[in-house]
């Protein structure tokens, strides 16, 4: 019975290390999108790009945040806390459904127009 409760605290510990690694991963994507974002803005001549590839980082980093969430769920035994991350994780699964939506519809818009003037050339 010890050698299973020292195998579980073992892997809270792992579980707590993957999740705060997934958290910075996170902060990273937030960080590094911005900067790329930035440097890109000063050269940049449609603001539409911008948002888009900085969406692409935000996306990146709800994913890892996500992935965090659901490691702190295996790892929380309290209802409560449970609640929390439930409610968390479903947040950043809508907010990411719908920063790829916006990213989906702004490529295909961009794609048309791209298309049009290239039919507009021929």
């Amino acid at each position: 019975m010890e050698a299973i409760h020292t195998l579980e605290e073992g892997l809270k510990v792992i579980g707590a290390f993957c999740k705060l690694v997934l958290e910075a991963v996170s902060i990273l994507c937030i960080v590094l999108g911005f900067l790329i974002t930035f440097v890109g803005g000063v050269r940049a001549k449609k603001f539409i790009n911008l948002r888009l590839q900085f969406g692409v980082w935000l996306s990146l980093a709800l994913e890892f945040q996500l992935a965090a969430d659901i490691m702190a769920t295996t790892l929380s035994t309290n209802l409560k806390d449970l609640v929390k991350l439930v409610i968390l994780a479903l947040v950043r699964t809508f907010l990411n459904f719908f920063l790829q939506r916006e990213i989906k519809e702004e490529i295909e818009i961009k794609q048309k127009r791209l298309e049009k003037i290239a039919e507009a050339t021929e």
